[in-house]
Order: structure tokens, then C-alpha cells, then sequence
């Protein structure tokens, strides 16, 4: 019977590190429709034009997991707060947070945003990271 115990917990941790060992890469494609939105490490300047989440706004989104480049479609947007708005994206089992808690306005239709991006997959949280991006039209 321990023995049966040992098998299943060593199953259970190794699939679970299985996917600890994916990262975020940087996408290769910015995803745009008139608006958009990139986002980045906050730890990396945004003259580096090197993004990890891309959005047109409306729509849709994009992230690239290890090698895999996924589109997400936008599910909805929540307002909890008048300082923090969710933007909630969904693709091929993910579930991702856009989660803007600072907003700054620099051009007519262009702003700076920061906050974090919460990545679930089958409910389980895969990664939380602290971002920033701009947006516009």
C-alpha cells in the first residue's frame, strides 16, 4: 500500500513540474485592429519592444507559452474597483487576467498601463507577473 502511495504522489509531482518548465516568451506577432495594447515584464523597458501579452483592445489577445504562440478571445471585462479593471481572455485551456491597477494618460489616446497578468490553466495558476504596456488608438 506505501508503495502504491510513493508511485502516485512521485506521478502527481512530476506532472506537476512537467509544466512549471514552460516560460513566457516574447510574441511574435502584435496583435492590433485599429487599437492595441503591449505589455511586457515590468522589470523590462518598453523601448525594447519585446512583449509578452498583445491585444487589439476589443477582441482578442495573444501569449506565447514556451514555443507556442496562442490567440485568446476576449470574454469580458470587470470593473471591481474605480482604480482596477480585468480584461479576461481565454484559449486552448487558458485563462488569462489582464489586470490594469495604474493608468496613465500620455497623448490623446494613448496610455501607460501596469499591473499583473494571471495565467490559469484548467484552474490551476500557472503564472502571475507583474506588468507594463501601453495602449492607444
Amino acid at each position: 500500500m506505501k508503495t502504491i502511495q510513493i508511485l502516485i504522489f512521485s506521478f502527481i509531482l512530476m506532472t506537476a513540474c512537467k509544466d512549471k518548465q514552460a516560460t513566457l516568451n516574447y510574441v511574435d506577432t502584435i496583435i492590433e485592429n485599429g487599437c492595441s495594447g503591449t505589455f511586457t515584464y515590468d522589470s523590462i523597458s518598453l523601448d525594447q519592444k519585446q512583449f509578452i501579452f498583445t491585444t487589439d483592445v476589443m477582441e482578442h489577445a495573444n501569449i506565447k507559452i514556451g514555443e507556442k504562440e496562442i490567440l485568446l478571445k476576449k470574454d469580458s471585462t470587470i470593473t471591481p474597483t474605480e482604480n482596477e479593471q480585468i480584461d479576461i481572455y481565454s484559449g486552448e485551456g487558458y485563462t488569462i487576467n489582464l489586470i490594469i491597477n495604474k493608468v496613465n494618460q500620455i497623448g490623446d489616446e494613448v496610455y501607460t498601463k501596469s499591473g499583473t497578468l494571471l495565467i490559469t490553466k484548467d484552474k490551476i495558476i500557472k503564472y502571475k507577473i507583474k506588468i507594463h504596456g501601453e495602449s492607444g488608438c
